[in-house]
């Protein structure tokens, strides 16, 4: 390496060049790492919306697609991520309602089994993925920011509604959040008016799903029956029955099956005896569908 002359102009002004760039590096790096750090403390939306900024950057490579499968996947497996995603998605794309204040008030009711605790162990998850994300991305801090502070007064209106219950002591804060979002609807509810309001919820998850491409057909398939099965408020043991049931048929079908070896039909056995076992269990009933969905998708190979 040759010595720098401190007397000769043109070595000194390289160096100071090159240390600009250094510290320029430094300097972005430190604020892009202040930015993700603080990620896991903002809504759900803001960090949906982070992640979502990133999406088409992502699926330029086989890397990124990765990373989008592992941000559906913590999203999923987390009950209030899902719930959380799934209220975000439903108001922010709402349709054109009469009544919006009824609307807001229905929507806000499919979380009453929130759990505030559980939500933030599950929010860190998937916020270390969206930090992955940011890296891969190759985005700075001011990217991060923007997005953050895209929809702040709405995504914050929303964490704050599912998160807490109306009471005597936070009950102006709450009607205010409670306006913040009911007027996001009248705003932006779509010009369209559907006479068949159950399809304009599966319209809705359609739309969510399509942000899930990449991921198998029996992946999707089972996320929307859940997406269906929370908007609706339907029983999410009957889909858990419903999905057991189909495997029990094809389990059978494999082990009466002439064709099949002894060996394979003994553990076919065993995958239906195991199965019989497998009760409902509302606490991981998300995990247990897809566990189902992925079986049945296996036998039907």
């Amino acid at each position: 390496m040759a010595k720098l002359d401190f007397s000769n102009s043109e070595d000194v002004r390289k160096l100071k060049n090159e240390l600009d760039n250094i510290l320029e590096e430094r300097l972005h790096k430190i604020d892009l790492d202040s930015a993700l750090n603080a990620l896991n403390e903002q809504s759900f939306g803001a960090i949906k919306d982070v992640f979502e900024s990133v999406t088409d950057k992502l699926y330029e490579t086989k890397e990124g697609k990765k990373i989008i499968a592992k941000y559906v996947k913590a999203v999923r497996e987390g009950k209030n991520t899902f719930d959380a995603y799934t209220i975000n998605e439903f108001v922010r794309k709402a349709p054109h309602v009469s009544n919006p204040e009824k609307f807001l008030t229905e929507a806000i009711s499919m979380t009453n089994d929130f759990d505030k605790s559980a939500f933030k162990e599950e929010k860190k998850k998937v916020s270390s993925v969206v930090e992955e994300a940011i890296r891969f991305a190759g985005v700075d801090s001011a990217w991060v920011s923007e997005n953050i502070n895209r929809n702040y007064a709405i995504n914050n209106s929303i964490d704050y509604l599912i998160t807490h219950k109306a009471n005597m002591g936070n009950l102006a804060e709450y009607v205010n959040n409670f306006e913040t979002v009911k007027e996001h609807l009248i705003k932006n509810m779509r010009e369209e008016i559907s006479e068949d309001a159950d399809k304009s919820g599966r319209e809705l998850i359609d739309e969510l799903n399509e942000s899930l491409s990449g991921l198998r057909d029996w992946e999707r398939d089972a996320i929307k029956k859940i997406s269906i099965a929370k908007l609706s408020k339907s029983d999410f043991s009957k889909l858990f029955e419903e999905y057991k049931e189909e495997c029990r048929k094809k389990l059978s079908e494999s082990i009466e099956n002439e064709g099949v070896s002894t060996e394979m039909k003994s553990k076919f056995q065993s995958m239906a005896q195991r199965l019989d076992e497998k009760k409902y269990n509302e606490d991981s009933v998300y995990e247990d569908i897809l566990t189902l969905a992925e079986l049945k998708a296996t036998l039907d190979e």
